[in-house]
């Protein structure tokens, strides 16, 4: 496919659908308060497939950039009678998702966050919608100019630096026994690098989810130590 198709089809999705107050709560069963920013991609889909076969009604569960309207926490809530902590790095998407759950009728512990950086203990599951796509390659396919920052898409130069960076600090917020669901899409991003990124930073694959007419995965990640 070539690079102008697949820039009309990156805007059609991010200014046509993912966007769409309508289908967002036909798919997740979320209200949203508007539509002023993307709500949620082919990683979200994949993660929610798959939260409920590891999270109970007893877990401690944190969400890493959970975006502007924290559309699976939200929803999460809605299926587990869970503690539930989620962050972003921007102020604005932290109040915008406060905003969210009080329209959902959801209490949720929401925090700015960059990271781990003001996170303290420790979750039964950690999940994060990973940033993973590489500089030149959000650049060249115009997504720089489709979200708010480049914190929204941006991995680094390789696609996998800010992957790294979670998976050195995830042992100190992970309970004994504990898991990891990161989720990424190889269409921007290959398999292999994240591979090399989790065994690297002595993290194994307990599962890997994913589903006929999506990209994206999740890796469930054990806890190194």
């Amino acid at each position: 496919m070539s690079t102008s198709i697949k820039n009309n089809v990156l805007r059609f999705l991010n200014l046509v659908i993912r966007r769409n107050r309508f289908i967002t709560r036909m798919i997740f069963g979320v209200r949203i308060p508007d539509s002023n920013r993307i709500a949620w991609d082919f990683t979200t889909i994949a993660l929610k497939n798959c939260l409920l076969r590891y999270v109970t009604d007893d877990s401690r569960v944190l969400e890493i950039g959970t975006g502007s309207y924290a559309i699976l926490p939200i929803y999460l809530a809605r299926h587990r009678n869970c503690e539930i902590t989620a962050t972003d790095l921007h102020d604005e998407y932290v109040e915008s998702s406060r905003k969210t759950a009080q329209l959902n009728g959801v209490d949720l512990n929401l925090i700015c966050s960059d990271l781990y950086r003001s996170i303290n203990g420790t979750f039964d599951i950690i999940f994060w919608n990973s940033v993973y796509i590489p500089r030149n390659t959000g650049t060249a396919l115009g997504i720089d100019h489709l979200s708010t920052a480049d914190s929204d898409w941006c991995g680094g130069d390789t696609g996998v630096e800010e992957i790294e960076r979670f998976l050195r600090d995830s042992s100190d917020h992970l309970a004994p026994g504990g898991i990891i669901l990161l989720g990424f899409n190889p269409v921007y991003l290959s398999t292999e690098l994240v591979e090399e990124a989790y065994k690297r930073n002595g993290w194994s694959v307990a599962a890997t989810h994913s589903a006929a007419f999506n990209p994206s995965r999740v890796f469930i990640l054990e806890n190194p130590g």
